[in-house]
């Protein structure tokens, strides 16, 4: 019995790859010091593989390599930068360092990921893929419980003790293997919910789903409600209809009975999603009136918010509050429908710079927001702040406007983040046409061949209607992962050695 154990024990552990298991939990984590960690560590176990390779192995990456490109030819053309004092071009050249860093971390990713699956056993692959997955629900189920525990609920999506710290905002606090926020995490869950369903994996499946669900994230939600549907009709046999189905009915279900007072809140954004929602006591009445139960932001948070304010306060004058409030209905209109006209805006004022953009960095992206030195997306040395006009005339006064108000100001809805945005404000026309040229046609080529390649694609491409994913550097590399895994071309673009003939 022993030795049968012993034998299972060790088919297993050469069932995965346990490097390219290390470098996805390290390249997905939320730090960006583990991140450049994990490309280093790659680096030295490929060495020569990786040097060695050509840019053709992984085309997709001429798309990153266009960004930094574009991105260096826009700091030329801005003669202003170097014109002045030493001491005043230092902030933005470091801030263009940090985002020549984002896309060159992408770059090495793609190339490590070449490597791995150019060199990889398929069932290897797929091997250590599933446990990753597999860590991330044991991940997301673990944060689940201390929130019970802390809560003293089995259902903090309803129990609005402790000031309501957990109620409608309990996602926020879940946590997957990535350690980064709640919507990277329901991401990463939808991800392994198309992989194992697709691979006839239902019992993981259904757990992916349980994960997703718990991490509360709205936005995720209806984009899979409408993934399902795609699913239903068009790409699924019998047994994948009924899965899709039962997500579905999971999903209503959780919604009524689990967390109702999320899906009252989901349905108010969802009935008038150009308005927007400053108040959390506007879509969810407080049924219980006693102090325990009314809402009361963190210590963290308040000090925070009040940074934020004191900031607004000495940056924008009380006439130029005034005139942007009302301009673009700040308060009324949701902060992304104010954001698409500022955009307009921005491009009416400055129409030579519809071709390359604003800039990077310059008006919106995670870099701007980091690089303003206010605890937005990451810290950032406050003596080398920096903030472009474009960035600090549009973008950031919406964002502080909102973010200066009560909890419910802070709905994704009031933020202005999208990929799509960022590529067009930042790297103009021609970025916009790079991402579709080489990202965007090399991974639908072929898509109706793909299993969970598939709704992978739709799925993603819902997913940079917010948030600036490139710059996350996270879900996307998985992204690119899982699809190239999936791709039935594989030995075309990607050199195998002969070896490995059992390769996708």
């Amino acid at each position: 019995m022993k030795a049968r154990l012993y034998r299972t024990y060790e088919k297993y552990l050469q069932s995965v790859d346990w490097r390219l298991l290390i470098f996805l939990v390290m390249v997905l984590n939320v730090k960006l010091a583990v991140k450049a960690a994990a490309l280093i560590l790659a680096f030295l176990w490929q060495g020569r593989s990786f040097v060695s390779q050509r840019l053709s192995r992984y085309k997709w990456a001429r798309f990153y390599w266009v960004m930094l490109l574009l991105a260096v030819l826009n700091l030329l053309l801005a003669g202003s930068l170097f014109s002045g004092p030493l001491s005043q071009s230092i902030p933005p050249l470091l801030s263009f360092g940090l985002g020549a860093c984002y896309w060159a971390m992408a770059i090495a990713a793609a190339g490590h990921i070449s490597v791995f699956i150019g060199k990889g056993n398929l069932d290897r692959l797929h091997g250590t893929i599933s446990l990753f997955f597999l860590l991330h629900i044991i991940g997301v189920l673990i944060s689940f419980l201390v929130i019970c525990v802390q809560a003293g609920s089995l259902n903090p999506y309803t129990y609005q003790g402790l000031h309501q710290k957990y109620f409608i905002s309990t996602g926020d606090f879940i946590r997957g293997i990535t350690m980064d926020g709640s919507v990277t995490a329901a991401i990463i869950s939808a991800f392994g919910l198309f992989y194992f369903l697709y691979r006839g994996r239902r019992a993981l499946s259904i757990l992916c789903m349980v994960t997703l669900l718990l991490a509360g994230s709205n936005w995720v939600d209806l984009l899979l409600a409408v993934i399902l549907v795609v699913i239903v009709l068009f790409h699924s046999d019998r047994v994948q209809k009924s899965m899709a189905l039962t997500f579905g009915l999971m999903l209503v279900v959780f919604m009524a009975k689990v967390s109702p007072d999320n899906k009252d809140y989901a349905a108010g954004i969802v009935k008038s999603p150009t308005r927007a929602t400053i108040n959390m006591s506007d879509l969810i009445p407080v049924t219980v009136a006693r102090n325990e139960h009314t809402f009361v932001p963190g210590k963290e948070m308040q000090t925070w918010q009040q940074g934020l304010q004191a900031f607004m306060d000495s940056t924008y004058d009380p006439v130029t509050q005034d005139s942007l409030n009302r301009r673009y209905k700040l308060g009324i209109m949701s902060g992304r429908w104010s954001a698409c006209r500022q955009g307009l805006d921005f491009f009416r004022a400055h129409p030579a710079k519809l071709l390359l953009g604003a800039g990077m960095g310059n008006f919106s992206s995670r870099l701007a927001f980091r690089a303003a030195a206010l605890g937005i997306d990451g810290s950032y040395p406050l003596r080398e702040r920096h903030i472009a006009s474009s960035f600090r005339d549009y973008y950031l006064y919406l964002f502080l406007y909102y973010h200066t108000r009560p909890q419910g100001g802070h709905s994704i809805i009031n933020r202005p983040d999208s990929v799509y945005g960022q590529l067009l404000s930042e790297y103009g026309i021609a970025g916009l046409l790079a991402f579709v040229l080489l990202y965007v046609f090399y991974f639908c080529r072929g898509a109706r061949n793909l299993g969970y390649g598939f709704p992978l694609l739709l799925f993603l491409g819902g997913i940079f209607l917010t948030g600036y994913w490139f710059e996350q550097l996270s879900v996307v590399i998985l992204f690119e992962f899982l699809l190239l895994l999936d791709r039935g071309d594989l030995r075309q673009t990607i050199n195998l050695t002969p070896e490995n003939k059992n390769a996708p």
